[in-house]
C-alpha cells in the first residue's frame, strides 16, 4: 500500500474533502503508528494494519475536540493483535491438545 492511501482513507473516515489539513492528518497517522508500536504491535503494510492505523488516527483526531471514550472495536482489535503476536512469537504457547485433562481446573496439565 502506498504512503498516500492511509491519508486518503483517514480523510474519507473523517469526511474531509480539502487538503488544508493534510500535514496535521499525516502527523496523526504517524502518532497512531507510534502508539500502536508502543503497545507491542508490529505493523505490516497489509490492509488490516492500515485500517487499524487509520481507525486509531481517526479516534485521535475526534477525541481532541470531544471527551469520547476509546471505541470498543479498537480495544478488541488491539488486544487481539497483541495476543496474536505473543502467540506467534512464542511468548505464550497455545495449549497442547495432548496435555488436556478435562478433570482438572482449567483443563491443562503442567508440562
Amino acid at each position: 500500500m502506498n504512503n498516500e492511501a492511509p491519508l486518503k482513507l483517514l480523510k474519507n473516515n473523517l469526511n474531509i474533502l480539502h487538503n488544508s489539513q493534510d500535514n496535521f492528518l499525516k502527523a496523526r497517522l504517524d502518532a497512531a503508528k507510534i502508539d500502536l508500536k508502543d503497545k507491542g504491535i508490529t505493523l505490516c503494510a497489509d490492509m488490516q494494519d492500515t485500517m487499524l492505523i487509520v481507525d486509531y488516527a481517526a479516534w485521535l483526531y475526534r477525541k481532541r475536540d470531544a471527551d469520547i471514550g476509546f471505541p470498543r472495536n479498537l480495544i478488541y482489535r488491539i488486544r487481539n493483535r497483541i495476543i496474536s503476536e505473543k502467540v506467534k512469537g512464542g511468548a505464550i504457547a497455545p495449549p497442547n491438545p495432548d496435555k488436556i485433562n478435562p478433570n482438572e481446573g482449567c483443563g491443562l496439565i503442567d508440562a
